[in-house]
């Protein structure tokens, strides 16, 4: 395949207009509507055209590009990233973040599009030919630069780290399969053995909690990570509210991953606060603070239940 061949791998109808979607979607469209469907979008976008981007980098059209493409964002989307994730955020030069969820993977629906151009770029390329050195010198790198763009952490968040606005976001309760998954909204780590850990209550009919990430609202940062949580382990195990070994009021985002014991499994995101009551914060209190729902309002059974007292008073604000 000479040059001109080549460089259609890029200057194409569909490589361009997958660039194009993943330009106004991941700073413009994301910010607009926020929604499921944005959510996505990235994703189609950027599978698109990954294959594409490989064969033009490496010179093949050989299926090994669509191979590449499935494992590459299959282990992007997985918490095996987890400590590469780390260690590039780790240096300080980028901020990575993704939320672990699965349905992202139905992006490889769009898988069939990119090899039906891999098999001819001819067929699909602009009555004008561009020349080749267009591709290599203009299209590639403003391909690299928007495949990093859409990786770094989302700025979209409608909240902050503050604790301002601590707990209008609800807490979550859902009955999945024949299980209950709770997350509460807030919890105090201030050492006095109620609400200490940020948890994930589960019942008898949740097998495991796969992942259990929390990450900062500040700096993206990792604060807690775990995986594999058995339904007995998930009692004592959360993140206790420490950022670099210092406790103080913040709010964070957690991704969860559980799975039922039919083995079906579902994602959750959202966000919790931490509010540390050991002395007085200096702060106003804030507005939703008495919504907030804590990892103590459980019945016997496990079951959420507004009706049981947190114990908590909350009273170390101005």
């Amino acid at each position: 395949m000479h040059k001109r061949s080549f460089s259609s791998l890029l200057l194409n109808y569909v490589f361009l207009a997958g660039l194009l979607v993943l330009a106004l979607n991941d700073h413009l469209w994301k910010e607009a509507y926020g929604n499921w469907l944005t959510g996505k979008l990235s994703d189609f976008a950027g599978v698109l055209i990954l294959p594409l981007f490989l064969a033009f980098v490496f010179n093949t059209r050989s299926r090994g590009v669509l191979v590449a493409t499935i494992v590459l964002f299959t282990y992007w989307k997985s918490p095996l990233s987890q400590g590469l994730i780390e260690g590039i955020n780790a240096t300080g030069l980028f901020h990575y973040s993704r939320v672990v969820d699965y349905t992202d993977l139905l992006a490889f629906a769009v898988l069939p599009l990119s090899w039906a151009v891999l098999r001819r770029p001819e067929r699909f390329a602009f009555r004008y030919k561009a020349p080749p050195a267009f591709a290599r010198y203009a299209i590639l790198p403003l391909t690299l630069l928007l495949f990093i763009a859409t990786s770094e952490d989302d700025e979209s968040f409608n909240i902050g780290p503050g604790i301002e606005n601590c707990c209008l976001n609800s807490f979550l309760l859902d009955t999945f399969n024949t299980g209950q998954v709770y997350i509460p909204s807030a919890f105090t780590p201030d050492g006095d053995g109620i609400n200490d850990l940020f948890r994930v209550i589960v019942d008898t009919g949740i097998v495991q909690i796969d992942t259990f990430i929390v990450r900062s609202l500040d700096n993206n940062d990792t604060l807690f990570f775990a995986t594999d949580i058995s339904r007995a382990q998930a009692a004592v195990t959360g993140w206790d509210g420490a950022e670099r070994g210092v406790i103080e009021p913040m709010q964070v985002v957690y991704n969860v991953e559980v799975t039922a014991t039919d083995g079906t499994s579902r994602t959750y995101f959202g966000f919790v606060c931490s509010i540390p009551c050991r002395e007085p914060t200096g702060l106003p209190r804030p507005e939703g603070i008495d919504e907030c729902r804590f990892p103590n309002q459980v019945d016997a059974a496990g079951f959420f239940d507004p009706a049981v007292s947190s114990e908590e008073l909350l009273d170390c604000f101005d």
